[in-house]
């Protein structure tokens, strides 16, 4: 207990009004004099105690100070700071992880942390523990102080069943059937979301240290960085799991266990029953959440797979680039649309339209930022044709390659100004742009190694294709015709003299033929036959996850179930597609498991 855990140059900002633009209510001043700032520490068991008891004068509504000695995260997960009035009433309050040794954490209270505050500690008390994914939990659902006294012992049991309860976010993580993680997998995923080695990654730290400069601005700006830094959550889930070594994309579907529990346990039924307002804020914290986390997964991802496939220079700066911007457009529209966290009625009602258009637009411009990051990693022509060299140099002379290789289908620009918008080309297929920098630099590193005395096998998957893509997929259709026929119908006569065309699986079975939807590739070089196997049986797997998203669910089931299951479908089957590569990098030396992982992700369209 010895390091400073506020600061800002001499003081800490900690309490101030929390101005808001008019249409919304503002936060009742702090009034000038004396008040004590106790300080307590959250014990394993949900309980607290008391480690500091000091007093500091506020003065334009404004109180500042820094207090010299403090618990650090050795001594306790998280404190408590109480601001008590003369009369021992509590005012405001606050909650920020310990710091580590030899640093600083800084926190700004106000409103908005009063009623997090508030929910932590009764969430503490009734789970009887500190959790801090319980905590971090908490602090995603509670972006709106809208609440009532009321109101906080049903969140806190929404936190409890979410995180904690059967089949919650623990739950399926450690369950065989779910994530399969270990125990020492779960407590460093808790320990990285406190605190992180690696400075450049977010933490909680990182959370309050937004209300801290919301809180020091004193200005209308103020719900606005307030909600920049609700919209970190996702970051900081991501990085904790990437610090912690276990999939981000497990944790995703264990954020959309936690709906299914929370469902099930009845508490959001309670909540809508008493507080529509604050549930129909919390549901749109919860919606741009799981789009602001799984875009910033793909994105994660995509860079380390990069690193390992040794992406040229300019690549990985044009990739950083376009991850940099997305992020910074979240950032936009969180502050955009601070006002709709805070109070989604008022909000919709000042722009004279209803909470559910307003979230539509909301949606609509997460999607529209991830559109336009696709348009931005897309590779550049010279990239695409250098990477077509390389290829053919590896294939038998007079070897051509496909039409459409080096490009892939945009499924999230639905329309043609949209795809023009985002670098793509209209046509009757739908969005056709090039393929991003991962996977152009993940066929230029085939190349390479091929070239380099190494070797690339891959055996293919048999997951098969749903049913609503047998419609538009082009599979391979094997039809009754002789040699001649077959040439002048645009097929392929076979070795077997069997004659095989290209066609929809409706239209095959019409002709009597017999459709397969995986292509049998006859490249020329067994290592390019691999890649378009892992292509085409990704694309697959990207079929059935939208599959699963879209199935209807039965009576008493949640959409969370389906999307849960979908992210876990498609985690598993990329694994086994990542384990049924081959081959070496050189003359001696094998692809490693950790290659094998970045060719597979590489390989996915940037599709969430």
């Amino acid at each position: 207990m010895k390091q400073k855990l506020l600061s800002f140059a001499s003081a800490a900002a900690l309490v101030s009004t929390c101005a808001a633009p008019v249409a919304f209510a503002a936060t009742a001043p702090l009034a000038d004099g004396t008040y004590t700032i106790t300080v307590s520490k959250f014990n394993s068991n949900g309980t607290l105690s008391t480690v500091s008891s000091n007093s500091a004068v506020a003065t334009g509504e404004k109180l500042d100070f820094t207090l010299s000695s403090m618990p650090t995260k050795s001594d306790a997960n998280f404190l408590l700071f109480e601001l008590k009035a003369a009369n021992g009433t509590v005012v405001r309050q606050g909650f920020a992880p310990a710091p580590p040794v030899s640093a600083t954490n800084k926190l700004g209270i106000n409103e908005m942390s009063d009623k997090q505050a508030k929910v932590v500690k009764e969430a503490a008390a009734l789970a009887g523990s500190d959790d801090p994914i319980l905590m971090s939990y908490l602090l995603v659902i509670l972006r709106s102080p809208g609440i009532t006294d009321a109101d906080i012992p049903v969140i806190a049991q929404m936190g409890k069943a979410g995180i904690l309860g059967s089949g919650g976010f623990e739950g399926f993580l450690t369950s065989p059937s779910g994530g399969n993680i270990t125990t020492n997998q779960l407590k460093s995923l808790k320990d990285c979301l406190i605190y992180n080695s690696d400075g450049t990654q977010k933490t909680l730290r990182s959370f309050t240290e937004g209300y801290y400069d919301a809180v020091n601005m004193m200005t209308a700006e103020e719900q606005k960085e307030m909600q920049k830094a609700g919209g970190l959550m996702g970051e900081i889930f991501i990085d904790a799991a990437t610090c912690a070594g276990i999939k981000p994309d497990l944790v995703l579907a264990a954020h959309n266990a936690a709906g299914v529990a929370v469902d099930d346990d009845g508490s959001m039924d309670t909540l809508w029953a008493q507080n529509p307002n604050f549930a129909s804020a919390m549901d749109s914290a919860m919606t741009t959440f799981h789009l602001r986390i799984s875009a910033s997964n793909l994105a994660d991802e995509y860079s380390k797979a990069l690193t390992a496939l040794g992406a040229s220079g300019s690549q990985v700066t044009d990739f950083l680039d376009a991850g940099r911007s997305l992020m910074t457009s979240f950032e936009n529209l969180e502050a955009q649309y601070a006002g709709f966290y805070t109070d989604p009625e008022g909000y919709a009602a000042s722009k004279g339209t209803t909470v559910d258009v307003i979230q539509g637009e909301l949606q609509d411009a997460y999607q529209a930022a991830f559109t336009t990051f696709q348009g931005s990693i897309a590779s550049k022509p010279t990239d695409i044709n250098t990477m077509k060299t390389s290829v053919l140099t590896i294939l038998p002379h007079g070897a051509m390659l496909p039409d459409d290789f080096g490009t892939y289908t945009m499924f999230t620009a639905q329309d043609q100004p949209t795809c023009e918008a985002a670098g793509g080309t209209w046509g009757m297929t739908g969005c056709v742009a090039n393929w991003p920098i991962p996977q152009t630099v993940m066929v230029t590193w085939l190349a390479g190694i091929l070239g380099n005395g190494g070797d690339f096998a891959y055996t293919r998957d048999t997951t098969p294709l749903p049913s609503f893509a047998e419609g538009f997929w082009g599979g391979e259709c094997t039809m009754a015709a002789d040699q001649a026929t077959c040439n002048m119908s645009g097929g392929m006569w076979t070795q077997s003299n069997s004659c095989v065309v290209m066609m929809q699986k409706g239209m095959c079975v019409g002709i009597g033929g017999e459709w397969n939807a995986r292509h049998t590739f006859s490249s020329g070089n067994a290592a390019f036959n691999g890649f378009q196997g892992i292509q085409e049986d990704i694309a697959i797997l990207e079929m059935k996850r939208q599959a699963d998203r879209e199935t209807m669910p039965a009576a008493g089931e949640s959409e969370q179930l389906y999307e849960m299951r979908a992210k876990k479908n498609f985690v598993d089957g990329l694994a086994t597609l990542a384990g049924k590569i081959t081959g070496r990098i050189n003359a001696a030396t094998p692809i490693s498991t950790e290659l094998k992982q970045a060719i597979i992700t590489l390989m996915r369209q940037p599709n969430m």
